[in-house]
């Protein structure tokens, strides 16, 4: 399940083919992808560039320019720029009802024709999706081996994910009491996820925008990963998780997110948050 690289593009040359990059923005993103391996030219401009603007004010910097120095010479705030970009927001069983669709209808058709399943959580944050679905597996097919190859381009998030506990009452507030009882295990303040949970997926950090799997899968969870993408990655994005998915394979996105004409990445809409790939 491990990543290869693919080439990519001239950040700056890229930004000048599309609408909405003014040349400081541009010149910005060229000084950033010199500095981290994020393509900003892949998410939204305005939306981004507010983002980006809003920090650098934080800091004092009196335009782009001033603050991509400020970036390149101290690493601390380098670390905080990259954090605050990739959008961090998760929690356990988030969406139930999409959850519940899950374990009531997509797994039941996965279960028929495979031993274990092989899921991958990409975009995973701090490890609340990825264990999640861990936990709504071993409870419905506790006999069979699973894999979660759970990803995210943050190390610092991983690193927390990996840890698997530090878990406030607000993210798990969410998920089912059985579930609670059974796979989390109270710690004064938090929660800690229990080992055999905990076994059962493995995190890595993973480039998106960058990077391709090599193995396919059952089931691929990209919730609210995608929302401050351009069309364009996103289109990028959905064909690398078509070629990623087994053929009947479920394609698992946010509740305010759609696809536009997925039959022509060879997706089927199911039910809403749920696409199946399908060749017809």
């Amino acid at each position: 399940m491990m990543g290869s690289l693919v080439p990519t593009t001239d950040v700056a040359a890229t930004a000048r083919t599309l609408p909405g990059f003014e040349p400081e923005y541009c010149a910005f993103m060229e000084e950033v992808a010199s500095l981290l391996p994020i393509r900003l030219d892949c998410y939204k401009p305005k939306q981004m560039e507010r983002r980006i603007r809003d920090l650098a004010r934080k800091h004092h910097a009196p335009d782009l320019a001033s603050f991509a120095a400020m970036l390149r010479g101290n690493r601390l705030l380098l670390r905080e720029f990259e954090q605050h970009i990739t959008i961090n927001v998760s929690e356990f069983y988030r969406n139930p009802d999409a959850f519940g669709y899950l374990a009531e209808h997509v797994f039941p058709r996965l279960a028929t024709h495979t031993r274990g399943m092989r899921v991958w959580s990409a975009g995973c944050s701090n490890g609340a999706e990825p264990y999640t679905i861990a936990m709504m597996l071993q409870e419905a097919y506790p006999q069979r081996r699973h894999a979660i190859f759970a990803t995210d381009i943050d190390r610092a998030v991983l690193d927390k994910a990996r840890l698997g506990s530090g878990y406030i009452s607000d993210d798990v507030r969410g998920l089912p009491t059985p579930y609670r009882e059974a796979y989390l295990i109270h710690e004064g303040q938090t929660y800690r996820v229990h080992e055999s949970i905990a076994r059962m997926v493995r995190f890595e950090r993973f480039d998106l925008l960058r990077e391709r799997v090599q193995q396919t899968f059952d089931l691929i969870a990209c919730r609210n990963v995608v929302i401050y993408f351009t069309d364009e990655a996103k289109t990028v994005l959905y064909e690398a998780f078509v070629d990623a998915l087994d053929d009947g394979g479920y394609l698992f996105i946010g509740a305010t997110e759609t696809i536009n004409r997925p039959r022509d990445l060879g997706l089927k809409y199911v039910a809403p948050c749920f696409y199946m790939k399908t060749d017809v």
